[in-house]
């Protein structure tokens, strides 16, 4: 297969007892780039339609582009700790919770706003506790960048070694180049906020951090995404276009498919060739963007608004202000205008009990 035999080069290239030159190396080893997008809805993209006007939207016609994501939360931070991570957010605040409980028991706080800061400085920087993606690509010999504002999480608790500014980024990563010629790069972005509607604002930001780091990105991977949906509805507002760019992949959308963020975690811990130790929510895209897989998910379930449940044709929506239930059909309705929910009793009743035990869960 064709990612099969990529990760087999890929695998060559990090094999440091195979030793070429240090430029050779560098040249060799794909680095790879994270880069998160907080300000733009879904219709600002013209890659969606199919059109080039910026470098992003070629970098799109270029990559693997998966129309839809949908994310397990309306809030930018859990969205970025499950990327990062590979865990939904329940998964992630349970395991904190547990880890949390057990050190309160040893303390006891008489100072309430103490106690509300120490639960929220613990929860902050727990993310140390689990393994992130920064962990792993360490261990494979990358060196972690990460450039943003660290509002989503601890970026050195988080395993990155650099924590650089959206406005230094340039001169910053010049410099760290130079300091690492022997490695690849992992580099998480936060694209900075600029004009709204304004693509081509993002899309310089991501050709100048690309230069900096790499002398060739054709060969690097080269992940995009949203941290927070936009748009109207519901449905646009958990929702976000991704790119993924692999070398030597031709090409293709997948628009018909159940994606969430954990599973980008999945896919490029299985483009390294990575054994998890660790329990991840995420499922690897790989064997469907080799074709060798046509389905990926039944089911995927998150909390915004309400709790929803998306299948491949339609959206399940429950509670929320007016805790009523709601089913649209988005295959033919996909700007969920057609509350359909009286027709399909049957269904209702089975999307009902497959989203809260998926919560649950």
């Amino acid at each position: 297969m064709r990612i099969a035999s990529f990760i087999s080069v890929f695998l060559i290239a990090l094999c440091f007892s195979c030793t070429p030159s240090s430029n050779e190396k560098a040249n060799t080893i794909s680095n790879i780039f994270i880069f998160i997008d907080p300000g733009h809805h879904y219709g600002d993209y013209a890659f969606i339609n199919g059109k080039a006007e910026t470098s992003l939207d070629s970098l799109a016609m270029k990559s693997v582009l998966v129309d839809r994501v949908l994310l397990t939360s309306q809030d930018e931070t859990a969205n970025q700790r499950s990327l990062l991570t590979g865990l939904f957010s329940q998964t992630y605040n349970l395991f904190i919770d547990s880890l949390m409980q057990e050190e309160l028991k040893a303390i006891l706080f008489k100072d309430k706003q103490a106690k509300e800061k120490w639960v929220g400085d613990y929860a902050k920087n727990a993310i140390g506790r689990v393994s992130t993606l920064s962990h792993i690509m360490s261990n494979q010999g990358y060196q972690p960048i990460y450039i943003g504002s660290g509002s989503a999480f601890d970026p050195h608790e988080a395993g990155f070694e650099y924590l650089i500014q959206s406005a230094d980024a340039i001169s910053k990563l010049k410099e760290v180049k130079s300091s690492h010629v022997d490695q690849p790069f992992f580099t998480w972005i936060e694209i900075p906020h600029g004009p709204p509607g304004k693509i081509q604002t993002c899309s310089r930001f991501m050709d100048d951090i690309l230069k900096s780091l790499s002398d060739d990105h054709l060969n690097d991977i080269i992940v995009f995404i949203q941290d927070r949906g936009k748009g109207e509805g519901l449905y646009q507002k958990i929702t976000s276009p991704a790119i993924i760019r692999i070398p030597g992949m031709p090409a293709q959308r997948l628009d018909n498919i159940l994606v969430q963020e954990v599973d980008l975690f999945a896919t490029i811990v299985a483009l390294a060739s990575v054994e998890l130790e660790n329990k991840t929510d995420g499922l690897s895209l790989v064997d469907v963007i080799d074709g060798g897989k046509k389905r990926h998910r039944q089911y995927i379930a998150g909390q915004a608004e309400q709790k929803w449940l998306r299948t491949s044709d339609y959206l399940y929506l429950a509670g929320g202000k007016e805790k009523t239930h709601r089913l649209y059909d988005v295959s033919a309705d996909p700007g969920c205008l057609d509350n359909i929910v009286d027709y399909h009793p049957s269904k209702v009743g089975r999307y009902k009990q497959v989203v809260n035990q998926m919560l649950a869960d």
